[in-house]
């Protein structure tokens, strides 16, 4: 129980952490030059980061939560997945930005993302047990000729 819920973690993470770098690529925030480091030095007076470091903790919190509510079968393991994200975030925006204590809230949006992808994993987990037929006369009847 405790090595598949270790797992589902490390998973979700993974998962999350590669959605989250690939959409900070994807929106032009990480390149050689180091673009992302140097708008999180600026400050978070800067207002042209927020939108996209918002939107990639959102995404990413939703894959990890998602990705380990999968693999782990609970719904335990996407909240956990999610609370890992959003710490990950607070140590960002406390170590950015260390002056700024109230706006470490907003360290929270991935548990946003990962209550969403964790409850569009649950209704697929569930969808798939209410597909699956019971074992019966009926069902036996199909693969004896």
């Amino acid at each position: 129980m405790v090595e598949r819920f270790a797992r589902s973690l490390a998973a979700g993470c993974l998962v999350g952490v590669v959605v989250q770098e690939a959409l900070w690529t994807g929106l032009g925030m990480l390149d050689p030059a180091g673009s992302l480091n140097r708008a999180l030095v600026s400050g978070p007076q800067q207002g042209s980061i927020w939108g996209p470091l918002l939107a990639a903790w959102l995404t990413g919190g939703f894959a990890a939560a998602l990705m380990a509510t999968l693999v782990g079968r609970s719904r335990w393991s996407g909240y956990g997945a999610g609370a890992l994200m959003s710490l990950s975030a607070w140590c960002l925006c406390r170590l950015a930005w260390p002056e700024s204590g109230a706006l470490s809230a907003v360290a929270a949006t991935p548990l946003l993302g990962a209550a969403l992808g964790t409850g569009i994993a649950l209704r697929v987990l569930m969808g798939d047990e209410t597909r699956r037929a019971r074992p019966s006369v009926v069902t036996l009847r199909g693969l004896f000729p």
